[in-house]
């Protein structure tokens, strides 16, 4: 991250936030691993069957009298101040709609749906607000995030040049009932970080654009260092958590927590920005999660390897780290203290923070298990139909994904860009690092199966239940198949009905 707060990502801003304590190994793998239930909204009744939206160009807008936009942002006062300073020129470009963005500083994702829903419940909602994938879900599916099909098709050879520059799997996530909800600006799959230098060092060969689970295990195994049973270098790490956690794991091994099924409907949309691509191949309306298959049998093999990966070769800290901030994981990376972590290219601004030299350190894709799928989080802007002010939303929305403001948001590394033509070297610099920048893209580009985290309307219940079972396997109160029985029978009930 650069020196200014970068507010773009809540993991961006908690490693920049505890960095400078640093820390030793002890002091960063003390936290328990716990899970804390948010209240959800209802659930609603999904239709299989989403109208089609609208072919009739929306009517022009017209404004006669300026209107300030209340915009809602995840972070602190200073994720608000660095926001309006960054989106100055929106201005200039419609002087008569000026910006109120306001912080909803939460510890998490989930009590800021939480606060959002409240505000809007008691009269009092934003005219927009910046979600993750599940945050777009959980709203659009309780009616607090308004379509945005009349409004793309109104202006759509406007739009034409950012849909060619974004991955069909991008745009597909947003879509909730054959309904786009959300222009993504930025996105992040989890990778392995590997310390270069340190691998190198003790003659490991460094992870390849073909390794495998396999090979993980023996580059995590022996680039661990224990010394009077007691652990000096560990060979991996992770943070128990829905994105970036066990998930990806369970992906690579093809599974998943939840059902997964393509709803019908898109063609608008696919037919009017994609035509002939041959990446809109089996593309749809978007994705529902419909069940439970939480214990799996693929599931209790990957969440038995990140156990035995624990406490059978030593390689990955105590279960009680995986909780703790990523912030400190860092700075045993930057003290080669820690030879791999699972991360999302948010974190090349924590790792130049952490006084890494680009040269030291490189990033890989999953390794290849039963499949090489890797799991998505997508962030962008959506509109809410209890906002009072929706043309002028539009605007500021289609502002925020031009290609300058999301250049000016992922500057230094934050995240990376949904733009295609932004994801280049002249955001990932030499002096910034690493080289293998290419695999942040092209794991939306080269690798089709690429799908967005489990995200029902339901995510802030499934999330709390996600990390409080992994937790109980990791802290060996359960066992595996245990864990992922009770995880099974906690989520299946969301379900029903």
């Amino acid at each position: 991250m650069p020196a200014e707060p970068r507010p773009l990502r809540r993991r961006a801003l908690l490693a920049r936030a505890a960095l400078l304590a640093g820390g030793t190994i002890a002091a960063a793998f003390a936290a328990p691993i716990t899970g804390t239930a948010a209240t959800p909204p209802p659930t609603p009744t999904p239709t299989l069957a989403p109208t089609a939206p609208p072919r009739t160009p929306a009517p022009a807008v017209v404004r006669r009298t300026p209107v300030t936009l209340r915009i809602a942002r995840f972070g602190s006062d200073d994720t608000a101040r660095y926001e309006r300073e960054l989106y100055a020129d929106f201005a200039q470009l419609q002087p008569d709609i000026a910006l109120d963005i306001y912080a909803v500083n939460t510890p998490d994702w989930n009590g800021y749906l939480d606060r959002i829903i409240g505000q809007i419940k008691s009269g009092n909602a934003p005219d927009a607000a910046f979600v993750a994938t599940e945050g777009t879900q959980v709203l659009a599916g309780q009616g607090y995030a308004a379509p945005l099909d009349t409004y793309v098709m109104r202006d759509r050879e406007e739009l034409g040049e950012y849909f060619r520059d974004v991955a069909p799997v991008l745009i597909e996530a947003m879509m909730v009932d054959g309904h786009l909800y959300e222009l993504p600006s930025d996105f992040n799959a989890a990778h392995i970080y590997y310390n270069a230098a340190a691998l190198t060092a003790k003659g490991i060969p460094l992870p390849s654009d073909i390794w495998t689970k396999d090979d993980f295990v023996a580059t995590a195994t022996r680039a661990t260092e224990r010394t009077n049973g007691a652990t000096r270098t560990y060979g991996f790490a992770w943070t128990n958590r829905l994105w970036g956690g066990a998930m990806p794991w369970f992906f690579v091994n093809d599974g998943n927590i939840l059902t997964e099924e393509k709803v019908r409907g898109g063609d608008w949309l696919w037919q009017t920005f994609y035509k002939g691509d041959p990446a809109v191949k089996g593309r749809s309306g978007g994705w529902r999660w419909a069940h439970s298959r939480a214990n799996d049998a693929r599931n209790v093999e990957a969440l038995q390897f990140l156990v035995d990966l624990t406490y059978r070769d030593n390689a990955a800290p105590p279960a009680a780290a995986a909780d703790s901030l990523q912030s400190q994981t860092l700075q045993l990376f930057a003290n080669r203290q820690l030879a791999m972590f699972a991360s999302g290219a948010y974190s090349v601004s924590g790792v130049h923070d952490a006084k890494v030299p680009p040269g030291d350190y490189d990033v890989a894709l999953m390794p290849k298990w039963r499949t090489r799928r890797h799991q998505l989080g997508i962030g962008g802007y959506v509109m809410l139909p209890q906002g009072r002010n929706k043309d002028a939303t539009w605007e500021f929305l289609k502002y925020r994904i031009r290609k300058e403001t999301i250049a000016a948001t992922v500057k230094g590394g934050a995240t990376t860009p949904a733009r295609r033509s932004l994801a280049t070297t002249d955001l990932w610099t030499p002096d910034l690092g690493p080289k293998n920048w290419r695999v942040f893209y092209d794991v939306v580009d080269t690798l089709p199966d690429t799908a967005p985290i489990p995200a029902p309307p339901q995510a802030n219940e499934v999330t709390a239940i996600f990390t409080r079972s992994i937790g109980l396997a990791m802290t060996r109160q359960l066992s595996p198949q245990a864990a992922l029985d009770r995880m099974h029978d906690e989520l299946a009930p969301l379900f029903e009905g």
